[in-house]
């Protein structure tokens, strides 16, 4: 048997009290205990609750591997494109220059599609995960081969 849903926001705010009665709670945004709450806004810091459902474990570990290499790689690379704009490309290869000022704009897609990374398996994040960090380690070993 289900309980009938809540379709207005009084009724949201009538269940919301209703949690908060015999339950500890922090503000999101203060952290005051919410116990015993009589209007939907914490009586600390003004801020307007809401009850809601959240996902438990977002699984971002992934996806945080993959953006920290495409950061690291990419500020560099900016750094590179801002080099190249003032004094031009310097005598060491061009490939692997361009390659690392390519993941830049690679950073910023990935750090703006983390949901729709994160709708795709697990497996298949790892893998794109650990094939960029793979990826950006040898573009740093290269670029150092080349430097010597």
């Amino acid at each position: 048997m289900t309980s009938p849903q809540p379709d207005s926001p009084l009724d949201d705010d009538a269940e919301l009290l209703r949690w908060l009665a015999n339950r500890d709670a922090a503000c999101p945004l203060c952290g005051y205990n919410l116990r015993a709450l009589t209007s939907p806004r914490c009586p600390e810091c003004g801020q307007q609750v809401r009850l809601s459902i959240s996902a438990v474990d977002l699984h971002l570990a992934a996806w945080i591997v993959l953006l920290v290499f495409l950061c690291a790689s990419g500020g560099l690379g900016f750094i590179f494109f801002i080099e190249i704009l003032v004094h031009g490309f310097p005598p060491i290869g061009k490939i692997p220059l361009c390659t690392m000022i390519a993941t830049a704009p690679l950073a910023v897609v990935a750090a703006f599609t983390r949901r729709r990374f994160q709708a795709i398996g697990r497996r298949v994040q790892w893998l794109a995960a650990i094939s960029v960090a793979l990826g950006v380690v040898i573009l740093f070993i290269w670029l150092l081969a080349l430097t010597r």
